[in-house]
């Protein structure tokens, strides 16, 4: 009989850092268990509104999807969203009553009782229920790689924290190994989210960080964990030739192009984030200005298009643009393409001579192809951490830090020293498919 593999947390293709973590954990199970005596079901959000959207790539590779148990607060919302201009006091007080619900309802399923759970178990859908009975007969349950256990001291950080490990958490209460794929954890400054993320770690049979800077603080924290590479780094790009697609975007295939990506971050828990945000765009627009005087073509990737306007790049896109003297932005270009899969656009990325990349999984996917990257490193611990893993502390810049000066001056540096940081690239990168191998081992060893 195949083996039954969960993996959580949800799925999202809107997110192609996110879709190539899952298309990659799903590579990585087909491997430990091979590829003809495992079934991998998914856990998505069954019935919302952007479904298809979030899906679709995926189910086109033929991959099953399971209900979420706890859902996003804000999904009766008319248009969720996650960015703080729209927070009004009305939203946080029907959210908060939603989450209050939430809480009670799901708790039950994590008590050690049985009559307990079977309780929480009735208060289910008929969709939720069903993922229950899937986690039940899993053999092991793995938490895709990424970097989303952190916390900054907010009063919701709690409850943020509960949803964001919950279904590890759950998976546990059901007695089922949870395997913890590379990600980047902390920092965790709330004290009550600190312990609702340690409980739901200290209970894994495999806890594995993709940086150091994560590694070092768990152990600070007296949590065992063992570094292995993101696994965005083993994503291998689209064989489909592109050049086409880009000269019909007006993109000069044999001209210098660089590629930026941005993202709407919000500066979670700075006094001054409308300020922060503003220096950011204002920084790209000067650099857009210094490239095409370098005889540049800037093409903007919206590397992630959604599921919530936090998650949406164009929105950042269209500042830095709107922003472009009329001169400037007649020679530009902008992708944002739905259909586009994580492996063309790791392919697209390919044809570029470099990457200026705040999603930083699109700094990994430009690294996989050889294109030299800086990293505007936000979000805890992953954009330093992961670049000083590569030995590319000098290309990674602080989002809150970020200034025009800085950002051209670490481009041009990037230009000067760009045969060397290609071989330096290379010889990290066999580093890197070793321990992959290493991984499934040490995989294999804790599911026996």
């Amino acid at each position: 009989m195949k083996k039954k593999v969960i993996i959580i947390p949800g799925n999202t293709d809107l997110n192609r850092g996110d879709q190539a973590l899952v298309w990659e954990t799903i590579r990585l199970v087909e491997d430990v268990y091979g590829a003809n005596n495992v079934v991998c079901k998914l856990m998505t959000d069954i019935g919302g509104p952007d479904y298809q959207l979030q899906n679709g790539q995926t189910e086109k590779l033929g991959y099953n999807f399971i209900d979420t148990i706890l859902k996003h607060p804000g999904r009766k919302s008319s248009k969720k969203t996650e960015d703080s201009k729209a927070y009004t006091g009305g939203t946080l007080i029907q959210w908060g009553w939603q989450a209050l619900m939430d809480y009670l309802k799901t708790r039950l399923l994590l008590s050690s009782y049985s009559i307990v759970r079977y309780v929480g178990e009735c208060c289910l859908t008929q969709s939720q229920k069903k993922s229950i009975e899937e986690i039940k007969s899993a053999d092991a349950v793995f938490v895709k790689g990424g970097g989303f256990i952190h916390s900054y001291g907010a009063k919701t950080d709690p409850y943020f924290l509960y949803f964001l490990t919950y279904h590890i958490t759950l998976a546990e209460a059901y007695g089922k190994k949870t395997i913890i794929l590379p990600n980047s954890i902390g920092p965790l400054k709330n004290r009550i989210a600190q312990r609702i993320a340690l409980k739901a770690l200290n209970h894994t049979a495999l806890l594995t960080t993709r940086e150091n800077i994560s590694n070092q603080y768990l152990a600070s924290l007296n949590v065992k964990s063992k570094y292995y590479p993101d696994l965005g780094f083993f994503l291998n790009p689209s064989e489909r030739d592109m050049s086409d697609y880009l000269l019909a975007l007006g993109i000069p295939v044999e001209k210098k192009k660089v590629v930026v990506t941005l993202r709407p971050y919000r500066f979670l828990g700075k006094s001054n984030p409308q300020e922060l945000f503003q220096k950011y765009i204002n920084s790209f627009v000067c650099l857009v200005s210094h490239l095409v005087n370098k005889r540049y073509h800037v093409t903007f990737m919206a590397h992630t298009l959604g599921p919530s306007s936090h998650e949406d790049d164009r929105l950042a896109i269209r500042e830095v643009v709107g922003a472009l003297s009329k001169e400037l932005r007649s020679q530009i270009s902008c992708i944002e393409d739905f259909d586009l899969t994580c492996r063309e656009v790791e392919k697209i990325y390919s044809y570029y001579d470099y990457m200026v990349g705040t999603r930083f999984h699109s700094v990994i996917f430009a690294l996989n192809v050889d294109v030299p990257s800086i990293a505007i490193a936000y979000g805890g611990n992953k954009g330093k951490g992961i670049m000083n893993v590569l030995g590319n502390d000098d290309y990674s810049i602080d989002m809150d830090r970020i200034d025009e000066s800085t950002l051209i001056s670490v481009f041009d540096n990037l230009e000067r020293n760009r045969e060397s940081y290609l071989a330096n690239l290379q010889k990290k990168k066999e580093e890197i498919q070793k321990q992959r191998t290493d991984l499934i081992n040490c995989i294999r060893e804790v599911l026996v």
